[in-house]
């Protein structure tokens, strides 16, 4: 038997002078605690999901109890490609409108999306379908506006869906990216090194430069002599 649970760091979390815990998961980690050891006995593998570690009790996370975490990251510019590749695809007939309008772009095939895939730095895979939705949306309103199949997924189209989906790119999605490097740094560098480099360069393309601060005072005509 599996047992999930969604929302493991908020129901786990560790009661502190700055975080509060509700009596209901304070009585849901007791009970946890008292059966954990009883779990292999009884066939039972319980499982939770969770944005961060930070704040889980430790006691939860103590060895023997859940002290295995599997990091489950962003997708990375190949898996982002396959991705709409897959949505734009998905349960279209041969015959149909949008495939013959994705064959004529051989955007069929995964060479097509490796360009705008690359622009998607640490998109979600929700952020990935809600691309997809949007070029689809906008597919169709070409074709019903012009009844032409003679459609050029241009770079104007693409970026157009991108922004639409790039909407979910909020500074907290991004510190939320930022914790899960942190915690994956920390818990797993070993076996994810190279995926951590390069997700910590794609969170880093984000990050804001500020410009050097300009001299006060008058510049203009310095070598004149008042």
């Amino acid at each position: 038997v599996v047992l999930f649970m969604d929302e493991f760091d908020n129901i786990m979390s560790e009661r502190s002078e700055e975080r509060s815990v509700s009596s209901c998961d304070e009585e849901t980690k007791e009970i946890i605690l008292h059966y954990v050891s009883q779990f292999e006995k009884e066939g039972l593998l319980m499982i939770g999901s969770a944005n961060a570690l930070v704040d889980i009790d430790r006691e939860i996370r103590a060895p023997g109890r859940f002290d295995v975490t599997i990091p489950i990251f962003p997708p990375n510019a190949h898996e982002r490609a396959e991705m709409i590749l897959y949505f734009m695809t998905e349960n279209l007939s041969k015959d149909a409108i949008l495939m013959k309008i994705l064959e004529t772009n051989e955007a069929d095939h995964l060479p097509f999306w490796k360009e705008i895939s690359l622009k998607m730095k640490v998109f979600s895979n929700t952020m990935i379908i809600d691309f997809t939705q949007s070029l689809k949306k906008k597919i169709r309103n070409i074709y019903l506006k012009n009844n032409s199949q003679k459609i050029v997924i241009n770079e104007k189209l693409l970026d157009s869906a991108f922004r639409e989906a790039a909407a979910k790119l909020t500074g907290e999605y991004l510190n939320q990216v930022a914790q899960f490097l942190q915690d994956v740094s920390i818990n797993n560098s070993d076996g994810f090194s190279k995926r951590i480099e390069i997700l910590k360069q794609e969170l880093d393309s984000y990050k804001m430069v500020e410009k050097p601060a300009k001299k006060i005072g008058f510049t203009h005509n310095e070598d004149q002599e008042l």
